[in-house]
């Protein structure tokens, strides 16, 4: 190898790959990076021309920011960058400026309590956010539905291995459907709800199946002394449902 010459080390390159760290950070940085330019974008002084009902919403969502309390205590640093976010959003109704607060959130570690609570303000100030009534004016409308996206995805990121995940991505995440025909009419209904519909259907119509047979081996004589302990079962769901 002549003096000067670069040497490519394979093994070298693999460990330096390894040795990055992840754990979700460059898609939290990336979230709060579209939270931050989604503020900027926003159309010179319509956060001081909200009509009374955004202004509440947006008081709230800045509220959300700034509450800590049981499980959403962030730790220091990131809850006195949640309030100067929250003051410049709401207090100020400085867009500008809140996007550079964005820029001074730091991100607490992995899996932390932290972490979770970080998630969980920013979902309350999503939820908040994602209300926001209609405008009438397309291009206003749309810069906030991409400050109030960008802060659901904030708080999606954040969420990711974390205690507060699930009731995160609950919260913000619509539950898959499932489309229904009977007949003439058709309507979608959530997966969870059809599979438990579906079940109680199927065990209701075993039941009823049962009941008719119960009814032609019997007829009309005194069940109370002559039916079979499981056909009593399900002539007493009968009696129950009826």
């Amino acid at each position: 190898i002549g003096l000067g010459q670069e040497v490519f080390l394979p093994c070298a390159a693999k460990l330096k790959r390894k040795s990055l760290p992840h754990h979700g950070s460059l898609q939290i940085e990336l979230a709060l990076a579209e939270l931050a330019a989604s503020l900027a974008a926003l159309p010179e002084d319509i956060l001081n021309n909200l009509p009374v009902d955004l202004a509440r919403d947006l008081r709230d969502a800045a509220y959300e920011l700034r509450t800590a309390g049981t499980g959403r205590d962030a730790g220091a640093g990131c809850d006195e960058a949640l309030e100067r976010l929250a003051y410049c959003l709401y207090d100020e109704r400085n867009a500008a400026g809140s996007a550079l607060r964005v820029k001074e959130i730091p991100v607490p570690p992995y899996k932390s309590i932290e972490r979770a609570a970080l998630s969980r303000r920013l979902l309350g100030s999503a939820r908040y956010l994602l209300m926001f009534e209609r405008l009438g004016y397309p291009e206003e409308e749309a810069a906030l539905d991409r400050v109030a996206e960008a802060m659901k995805g904030a708080a999606l990121a954040t969420s990711v291995a974390t205690v507060a995940e699930n009731a995160v991505s609950a919260a913000l995440l619509p539950e898959a459907t499932v489309k229904i025909n009977l007949g003439p009419l058709a309507f979608e209904v959530a997966a969870s709800a059809a599979a438990t519909g579906s079940a109680t259907a199927f065990g209701l119509a075993y039941a009823f199946q049962r009941l008719t047979q119960i009814y032609i081996n019997y007829g009309n004589m005194d069940v109370s002394k002559g039916v079979s302990a499981d056909d009593l079962d399900y002539l007493s769901l009968a009696g129950y449902l009826w």
